[in-house]
């Protein structure tokens, strides 16, 4: 009833105060129906307009299709505004990307080309080839980012990509985050797999569950395994992984190498340090020490003393202990021949220790008083 077919080859094919207006368009019932554009149709429903060139509205109410192959399957108050992009349903959805897609739900967007939401609500997929499967409050902003779901999750860096959950962030390229809530993917294809509160800035790294747990943007190829808390915030970055003791990461730094000296056997980075404690150097002298003249008395005694220093060892300290307490020591010690003096009579033992910490075996020396006699 009161229909209007005015297009070339147009038609109605009943219904209500439709309108057949774009050459070969037509109207298959419904109310107030319009098919504007070329060759479009309107498959009944209500205030339904399609206005692009070969463009399709198949029921529904105040739905629009105004691209070119645009086409709109139900739903009500829909859009599909660019080239073969679609609308299967749902409310309030616009696909304006050329070929995206908006499958279902309320008040979704896909916006740039390529770009796809399968159902859930308020979602945006604005990223060139991005997608969201469902879930609310979701936005897909990087070329080929993806959310699966959740709510209020934010895809933004390209090819990045959330699993569900809630809160979580996928910042730069290639990010991850799997599940859990309040996380942020921050350094390149970098990970966090769930979990509450994790934060990754370094490239590579990843975060295995646990919460509040952060790799800063100064490590690369590392991951934090567990539980509450943990950092790694230093400037290492060694690669490979390290692990949580009870919940909490443990760092330990030193000399990795079971052969040396200084081997750590709790450590689990390499610091570097590792040395070998060879015969660094040999102590040679007198057993007796030189006690001066027989007039002279106590106190003028003397040790000279040879050094054998090891090859690529600069420098070195000596330490003396003697009797009634004394001690005397002396560091840097570059001179191959040294020589203790001003001592009193007894035993004193010397050790040489280097750059390193190694220590040598003990020398004893004796400085016995002269032996005067006296004629009478």
């Amino acid at each position: 009833y009161d229909n209007t077919a005015s297009g070339y080859g147009s038609s109605v094919s009943g219904g209500y105060e439709n309108t057949a207006l774009g050459a070969h368009s037509s109207v298959s019932g419904g109310y107030d129906n319009i098919a504007s554009g070329d060759s479009s149709s309107v498959s009944g429903g209500y205030a339904n307009t399609a206005s692009g060139i070969s463009s399709s509205v198949s029921g529904g109410a105040f739905n629009i299709a105004s691209g070119l192959w645009a086409s709109i399957s139900g739903g009500s108050t829909n859009a599909a505004s660019a080239v073969f992009a679609s609308v299967s349903g749902g409310g309030n959805n616009i696909s304006n990307g050329a070929y995206s897609t908006v499958s279902g739900g309320f008040a979704n967007t896909a916006s740039n080309d390529g770009s796809s939401v399968s159902g859930g609500s308020d979602n945006t997929a604005s990223g060139a080839a991005s997608s969201i499967s469902g879930g609310g409050g979701n936005s897909a902003s990087g070329d080929l980012s993806s959310v699966l779901g959740g709510a209020f999750n934010y895809a933004i860096g390209d090819s990045s990509s959330i699993s569900g959950g809630h809160y979580n962030i996928t910042s730069v390229v290639g990010a991850s985050v799997s599940g859990g809530s309040y996380n942020a993917a921050n350094g390149e294809l970098s990970s966090i797999s769930g979990g509450v509160g994790n934060n990754t800035y370094g490239s590579s790294t990843s975060i295995l569950g646990g919460s509040q747990n952060v790799t800063s943007a100064t490590e690369t190829d590392m991951s934090v395994i567990g539980d509450y808390q943990n950092s790694f915030m230093g400037d290492i970055a060694s690669g490979g992984e390290l692990y949580l003791v009870s919940g909490e990461l443990v760092i330990v730094s030193g000399c990795m190498d079971s052969n040396a000296d200084n081997y750590n056997s709790n450590a689990n980075f390499d610091d570097g340090s590792c040395y070998i404690c060879t015969e660094f150097a040999v102590l040679q002298g007198p057993t007796t020490g030189d006690s001066g003249p027989c007039e002279s008395g106590p106190g003028n005694g003397a040790i000279p003393v040879d050094i054998t220093m090891d090859i690529g060892t600069t420098s070195y300290t000596i330490s003396w202990i003697g009797p009634d307490g004394y001690t005397s020591s002396e560091s840097n010690l570059t001179s191959s021949s040294y020589t203790l003096t001003d001592l009193d009579y007894g035993t004193y033992t010397a050790t040489l220790d280097d750059t390193n910490e190694c220590t040598s075996d003990p020398v004893t020396f004796e400085v016995l008083p002269t032996l005067c006699f006296i004629d009478n």
